[in-house]
């Protein structure tokens, strides 16, 4: 049972049934690599730190008790910015290890390590804390990209099971487009690692219930966790395929998120103000003032819905 297990969050472990509706694809602060060398911009931290406390205040008046920061090595992730910000909300706050995919994440340095090499670090964050913050991660985020898995990414998802295997943390992914899912199962479950413990991400960009099931019957979960993100696919097409999965008995196996950023790092590109001008429509709010009234109205029940959003992350962290 859930009420057995504990979590890691920022602040310390808690029991996985004091989460309540979690949102388990998120970012606080997110910014390709680079960003920090940027002498063009300086990111104010007092004021960042005000105005995420304040978005966080509002979801945990909406009833959720959980966000999970999936941001990985490279990205952006600034663990005593996560500490700071968990002293002052209510809600728990859960942070990563990992690496994103080489389009983007994975320097050439992390490139030029061994599967143990980077297994070591993932261990070594999640058992002491990353550098001197003190935060243990309690998730390991890994990406791959399109068309296939490239030996990198290959070492970084190898490497990612061999830590989940060692401590008990479990995985999730990012997909592009849906894409290599079962590719990214094979990996983990080739290292020991069983697919009830994988979150295959991003699945929410495919229409196709069929590529969903096929995942499921696998027995892993898969992240319907770019809610809001039209741009890519509409709302209503993922509430259609949520509804249909719903219906046929899958609603165990799914996970929704938003795959919002509280703020982005460095001065923003044309592509990436997309996704800041999400931040500024809904922002982690998207998912109770937007589209969980939408998908009630389409007939998916309230007891299906919290199962999604409480549920399904108590057993995944259990």
């Amino acid at each position: 049972m859930a009420d057995d297990y504990e979590v890691q969050t920022v602040l310390g472990k808690v029991p996985v049934a004091a989460l309540g509706r979690t949102l388990l694809h998120e970012h606080v602060l997110l910014g390709y690599p680079g960003w920090e060398q940027d002498s063009l911009y300086e990111p104010d931290h007092p004021a960042l730190l005000q105005r995420i406390a304040g978005a966080l205040r509002q979801l945990d008046e909406r009833g959720f008790g959980c966000l999970v920061d999936v941001t990985p090595i490279d990205m952006g992730r600034d663990p005593d910015f996560l500490r700071q910000l968990a002293e002052q909300v209510e809600i728990h706050l859960i942070a990563a290890t990992g690496f994103y995919h080489g389009g983007v994440g994975l320097h050439s340095y992390w490139r030029m390590k061994e599967i143990d090499e980077l297994a070591e670090v993932l261990i070594h964050e999640i058992e002491h804390g990353v550098r001197r913050s003190g935060v243990k991660p309690g998730v390991i985020k890994v990406a791959t990209r399109v068309e296939q898995i490239v030996p990198n990414e290959e070492r970084a998802l190898r490497a990612a099971a061999r830590a989940a295997v060692a401590t008990g943390v479990n995985i999730t992914t990012h997909t592009e487009q849906g894409r290599l899912g079962h590719e990214q199962l094979d990996i983990f479950e080739s290292e020991g690692l069983p697919s009830g413990r994988v979150i295959i991400g991003h699945m929410d960009n495919v229409t196709d219930t069929a590529t969903h099931t096929s995942l499921l019957d696998r027995g892993t979960f898969i992240g319907f966790d770019q809610i809001g993100y039209e741009f890519r696919m509409s709302d209503a097409d993922r509430i259609g395929a949520i509804t249909t999965l719903v219906d046929r008995g899958y609603a165990s196996g799914l996970i929704l998120a938003n795959d919002q950023v509280g703020n982005w790092m460095g001065r923003l590109t044309p592509f990436l103000q997309q996704f800041a001008d999400q931040v500024e429509k809904d922002g982690f709010n998207h998912m109770a003032d937007v589209f969980l009234p939408k998908l009630v109205a389409a007939g998916v029940p309230e007891g299906a819905v919290d199962e999604m959003l409480r549920d399904n992350p108590a057993r995944y962290f259990s």
